[in-house]
């Protein structure tokens, strides 16, 4: 990770609520220094997290107490900073992530670095560009595959799991006839698959080829019943909460993890990415269908890791109810992105346009 010797007194912290997406409400937070600023961006996700807007509130009014005057001078003193957070009352790690966040986008102002470059190892080989999956259901029309296509996207991921059998399987025939062999298809079963379906519905996923699919049963029964995994199996709610020494455990039978920072936490998110990579297994990384701070924090996350992700789940998705116009979000709706040279994550023009903090 970068070191930098600038010393840096958080003067300010401020908290918005907004809504960023067109149903839920984020809570912005900017952390100030001199003429800079840094911003993060939580939401509340009570069915993932259990936390609620009141217990974020709770958590960020013991954090302001907490950080306000506090000092550092490179990423190791905020993680320090981050393992004092992690005991204060209502702490989640996706609220914790927004500090994260905006600790480090400070940071980066300050030194006039991207934001990844800030996260990255200095011994990780570095990418130039990284592939974008979209996100479909089986409500989905041929139209939007075919403008998703046209747009540039080579990269998809389809839930699955939740529609019966035949009305999935109809839908795949029409994807796959649609994008063609040549694009990539991931499956996200959510644990969503019953025990006495599982069976059949990944022998009638495997003639769609499928990277890999997501979730499909929990790790007791992959581990228990492994003969039955035609297709890849990758992590996704598995991590939660997870060890490092459990991780360790878990990569022995997942050869894919999927990473969320806006979930993990932006430091643990990047430490089970690591120990993952290391070990010879592939990772992706997507957002949370959240704003697009937090967005373009995960992406910059990407771009971070010590080598190149699988294609990641950071499409802009339609719940979004702005988008900003920045070089990262036009190109995300290609299915590409290129590294990112911005100072921090590049949204300073957007935010003080959209007034979250006036």
């Amino acid at each position: 990770m970068s070191q930098q010797s600038k010393q840096i007194t958080i003067e300010n912290i401020n908290i918005a609520k907004s809504f960023i997406t067109k149903s839920n409400k984020s809570f912005l937070i900017k952390i100030s220094y001199d003429n800079f600023d840094g911003y993060g961006e939580a939401t509340p996700f009570m069915e993932y997290t259990g936390a609620t807007v009141e217990t974020y509130e709770l958590f960020y009014k013991e954090c302001t107490t907490f950080l306000i005057n506090r000092q550092f001078e490179n990423i190791t003193h905020i993680i320090e900073l981050v393992e004092n957070l992690k005991t204060l009352d209502g702490c989640s790690s996706p609220a914790l992530f927004a500090v994260e966040t905006a600790m480090v986008d400070l940071y980066c102002k300050v030194n006039n670095i991207p934001f990844y470059k800030a996260l990255k190892k200095g011994d990780s080989s570095t990418f130039n560009k990284i592939e974008i999956n979209s996100l479909l259901t089986v409500d989905d029309s041929i139209k939007r595959i075919e403008s998703l296509l046209k747009k540039g996207v080579t990269a998809f991921k389809i839930k699955t799991g939740r529609a019966p059998l035949d009305r999935e399987i109809e839908f795949l025939t029409m994807f796959r006839k649609t994008a063609g062999e040549k694009s990539l298809l991931r499956l996200d079963a959510n644990l969503m698959i019953k025990e006495n379906e599982l069976q059949s519905r990944l022998l009638a996923y495997e003639k769609f080829n499928p990277e890999f699919i997501e979730e499909p049963a929990d790790l007791n029964y992959i581990l228990n019943n492994s003969q039955l995994f035609n297709i890849p199996v990758a992590a996704d709610e598995s991590l939660k909460n997870i060890s490092v020494n459990e991780l360790n455990n878990l990569l022995k039978t997942y050869p894919v993890v999927v990473v969320k920072p806006a979930f993990h936490g932006l430091f643990k998110a990047l430490q089970i990415a690591d120990i993952a990579q290391k070990a010879g297994v592939k990772v992706a990384v997507t957002h949370m269908m959240d704003g697009p701070v937090a967005i373009a924090g995960a992406a910059h996350f990407a771009f971070a890791l010590n080598s190149r992700p699988l294609s990641c789940g950071l499409y802009p998705h339609d719940n979004l109810k702005k988008v900003p116009e920045t070089k990262l979000f036009n190109e995300l709706f290609t299915g590409h992105a290129t590294l990112p040279k911005t100072s921090g994550l590049g949204l300073d023009n957007f935010i003080n346009k959209e007034g979250y903090f006036k």
